[in-house]
């Protein structure tokens, strides 16, 4: 059996003892962090390497860690679990395995199937109201903190995800529009350094007069602001 399992579509491999302190983080964490956190500790698996019953042990401990991790409710940017996806979860398996055991009633044995896990999915109804910009939930991005998008990896990809979305969403949903350009400016005036110059302010400045929304035509205003670093400029001088 394999120490892995698919929450959200991600792979999670499970491992070493965690605590309370070490999943929630001081300023949250993503799921990069939490594979981190749980993976098995390589230093413990080479000391058991010739001790078989060492790793009968530590498999059984990875397992218990697995399965309490899964009972606890994690929201972070890019993980959402909680009771409604453990019951989503559950459907699914128990309906694959109902669909596995007809398989095995006709074809005569377990001996004449063969289960593709790889293209197994689980469809989570209870988040498709969660608006997602690549695997990041923004409502929950806005809501963490300054400690928490410091160590965000890759944050031009992620700015690029975002611009793309909101060229694509402005004045067809508003929501999401000024979610993107709201998360656009956290990302942007904390990590500035990694991204570099934004080279196209002039879409922004055009997007600012043709919108109707005025809540939008503010944030614009806002972010092309922070691009400039005018917000920057204003508290140096007072």
């Amino acid at each position: 059996a394999s120490n892995d399992a698919v929450v959200h579509g991600e792979t999670i491999t499970i491992g070493d003892r965690l605590n309370h302190s070490t999943v929630t983080g001081g300023a949250g964490t993503n799921t990069a962090r939490l594979r981190a956190r749980i993976a098995i500790v390589t230093t413990t698996a080479k000391k058991n390497s010739g001790d078989d019953a060492g790793k009968v042990e530590q498999k059984a401990e990875n397992f218990r860690i697995f399965f309490h991790i899964l009972t606890k409710d994690h929201a972070l940017p890019d993980l959402i679990w909680n009771q409604q996806t453990r019951r989503e979860l559950r459907i699914a398996i128990e309906s694959e395995l109902q669909s596995i055991q007809r398989e095995t009633e006709v074809r005569g044995g377990v001996s004449k199937i063969a289960w593709n896990h790889q293209q197994f999915t689980v469809n989570y109804p209870s988040l498709r109201d969660e608006v997602q910009v690549g695997n990041v939930y923004m409502r929950l991005w806005l809501q963490a903190g300054d400690g928490f998008i410091k160590t965000w990896q890759e944050p031009l990809r992620l700015f690029e995800l975002l611009f793309r979305r909101l060229l694509c969403d402005l004045d067809r949903d508003t929501l999401v529009t000024n979610m993107c350009i709201r998360c656009l400016e956290r990302l942007y005036s904390i990590h500035s350094s990694s991204i570099g110059t934004f080279s196209d302010i002039m879409i922004l400045v055009r997007s600012m007069a043709l919108t109707k929304n005025i809540e939008t035509q503010h944030r614009l205003l806002s972010m092309i602001s922070t691009l400039l670093g005018v917000s920057d400029d204003l508290d140096k001088y007072g």
